[in-house]
């Protein structure tokens, strides 16, 4: 859901009507039983809140067989969208000049790897107070136990406050590299705002960020 999350947040409702959302696996629903627990699970799927409101405010929903067809279908639907529009986290980082933490997407991101870090500083500090006790009792075994948790959690840390470094890098470059695309292919269109970017480009862009960050 986190990542249905970040799609709310960059997009925003007015493009909800150029989204697609599609479901796969269908292919693997080969007996009654598992064609029957498909539907169910696609029925649930447009009760959940997010999905739900998405459909509500214009999305789409397709179901891919992995199937050339099914492919072909879905490409069709989104060839004949509006092609002229730009994300909510376009316009903010283009047309307002916000940085990355200032985007509602950019701070749901910021957020969700702050409480992670968080909650692992939380859980290193047990182990380590933990790991004194051992040293201290000079059980050795109870040491070997807590040395593998203390240092995939101090990884773990170091990891995501990296990705918290490199999320603002890697949207301030992405940011650039817009503007850039954009002024190189409407020379005769280029402003102080622009606010018309390829939008299949850009997204994917962003969730691919996203993607590294969160894991």
């Amino acid at each position: 859901m986190r990542s249905l999350q970040l799609l709310n947040a960059m997009c925003g409702k007015t493009s909800f009507s150029n989204l697609v959302l599609a479901t796969s696996k269908w292919d693997r629903s080969w007996n009654p039983r598992d064609q029957r627990s498909a539907r169910a699970r696609e029925v649930e799927l447009q009760k959940l809140d997010l999905w739900g409101y998405m459909l509500r405010m214009g999305a789409k929903m397709y179901r891919h067989d992995n199937t050339k067809e099914s492919a072909l279908r879905i490409m069709d639907h989104t060839q004949s969208l509006e092609g002229n529009m730009s994300l909510r986290i376009q316009q903010e980082m283009i047309e307002q000049k916000f940085n990355l933490d200032q985007t509602v997407a950019g701070q749901q991101v910021q957020n969700y790897l702050l409480a992670k870090i968080g909650q692992y500083k939380k859980k290193l500090l047990e182990l380590q107070n933990e790991y004194v006790k051992a040293m201290k009792s000079k059980d050795l075994k109870w040491m070997e136990s807590i040395e593998k948790p203390r240092h995939y959690f101090g990884e773990e840390i170091a990891k995501l406050e990296g990705a918290k470094k490199g999320l603002c890098r890697n949207f301030g470059r992405l940011q650039e590299e817009m503007i850039s695309r954009y002024q190189s292919r409407h020379q005769d269109e280029v402003s102080s705002k622009p606010n018309l970017f390829p939008l299949v480009e850009s997204s994917w862009a962003l969730l691919r960020l996203w993607r590294k960050a969160t894991g």
